[in-house]
């Protein structure tokens, strides 16, 4: 009898365009993993989201292709497949029921995660008090508050030099330090907060060390399955945008 391929059920695909080209990016729920494919291969994935048999698969390729596909040419994808562990196989279910014992045990000391929250959760409860934040009104007003930033550092850019000094105190570096945790931490927020926007899911909100540095960190990755580029742009530039608007008032606050 021959052997049947599929998928794993539980994988989530996302059908996308760029520089003219089709791709099809495969999420992976449980080991968090983002794969991207080509259009032709995406049709290949599509074919085997049911169980089927090599010669049969053979023949809806050729099918969808208009031109003859040898069994054999497929062999080899079906086995990367397999080894990327996206197919449903016994191989493949055993590699994934130790996936969770193996991650905790392969931690980088260089790349060390401390603790994480439920950033679903967070994220659902604070979205809809910040919807406002995703509209044109804010854009419009959150630009005009950048312009207002950038033209009260130019004009003021002498007083603003000079008053620096006054932060070389132990008093000034704890103040410097709760700020830059705070404005990076709604930097973070600003990260996520637009994932979500955009229908996207965030994993995890916690804090790390990289490389011995402490750091706080947003799991945006779902943004890999957005089907515009424009909406994974916004989900990468929301954190610095955010910071702009902070920087701005803080200049308009100094300046008043």
């Amino acid at each position: 009898m021959s052997s049947l391929y599929s998928l794993r059920p539980e994988l989530e695909f996302s059908t996308q365009t760029q520089h003219g080209s089709n791709y099809v990016v495969v999420k992976d729920p449980v080991t968090h993993r983002y794969l991207r494919f080509t259009e032709n291969q995406g049709i290949i994935l599509e074919l085997i989201r049911e169980p089927i048999d090599l010669d049969s698969l053979a023949k809806a390729a050729a099918a969808r292709f208009g031109v003859p596909v040898k069994a054999k040419s497929l062999e080899g994808l079906l086995r990367s497949l397999e080894q990327k562990q996206l197919l449903d196989t016994p191989r493949v279910q055993e590699e994934i029921a130790e996936y969770e014992a193996r991650k905790s045990k392969d931690q980088n000391l260089l790349y060390y995660q401390l603790f994480s929250l439920d950033a679903e959760r967070v994220f659902e409860w604070l979205f809809p008090k910040v919807r406002w934040c995703f509209t044109p009104t804010f854009h419009v007003f959150a630009v005009l508050i950048i312009l207002t930033g950038f033209f009260i550092s130019f004009s003021n850019g002498n007083r603003l030099g000079s008053q620096v000094a006054s932060l070389i105190s132990v008093y000034g570096f704890l103040m410097i330090w709760v700020v830059v945790v705070c404005v990076v931490t709604l930097h973070e927020f600003a990260h996520g907060l637009t994932c979500r926007y955009f229908g996207g899911k965030v994993r995890k909100l916690g804090f790390m060390l990289i490389y011995f540095a402490p750091a706080l960190f947003c799991d945006v990755s779902d943004s890999w399955m957005f089907p515009k580029r424009r909406d994974r742009m916004w989900v990468t530039f929301a954190g610095g945008y955010f910071q702009l608007v902070v920087w701005g008032l803080a200049l308009i606050v100094w300046r008043m």
